[in-house]
């Protein structure tokens, strides 16, 4: 395997140091540019103005005490804790839904079994019980004019 050319002075210099190189050139000449547009909207609480917007970048990226402290990372989770928490919700309600379904079919069965037995009863001789038989008629009639 050869040996790569040392680098140095007169050497070809690196991808990584030529990057380097340029992008540390860049920041010396716009950071006094970048701080003077900043000392135009500082206010007085050592905040600067939320409205300031430049070249597509919002001022919530250029936000930052007077004392130098950043401002508060964003949460690289804050999406998928979103997602999981409306997920969790969406769940809940369905599950409250089926339960509430699963409640009111209950009642109904227990409603039909009541009935039923009613219907079922029969005197000694095997006649079904006409008291039970004409309620059940009077709530049909009812059930059919409301």
């Amino acid at each position: 395997m050869a040996k790569s050319p040392r680098r140095g002075p007169g050497r070809p210099e690196g991808k990584k140091a030529a990057l380097k190189r340029r992008t540390t050139k860049l920041y010396r000449e716009v950071r006094p540019l970048l701080q003077a547009f900043l000392a135009c909207y500082r206010t007085a609480d050592g905040k600067y103005e939320r409205e300031v917007k430049r070249s597509g970048i919002e001022s919530r990226r250029l936000t930052q005490h007077v004392d130098g402290k950043k401002p508060a990372r964003r949460d690289p989770l804050g999406k998928a804790k979103g997602k999981a928490e409306e997920l969790r919700t969406e769940r809940a309600a369905d599950e409250k839904a089926r339960q509430d379904a699963r409640q009111r079919r209950e009642k109904q069965e227990a409603q039909r079994r009541r009935k039923a037995r009613g219907l079922l009863k029969r005197s000694k001789k095997g006649q079904p019980i006409m008291k039970n038989m004409a309620k059940h008629l009077l709530e049909k009639v009812q059930k059919m004019t409301q």
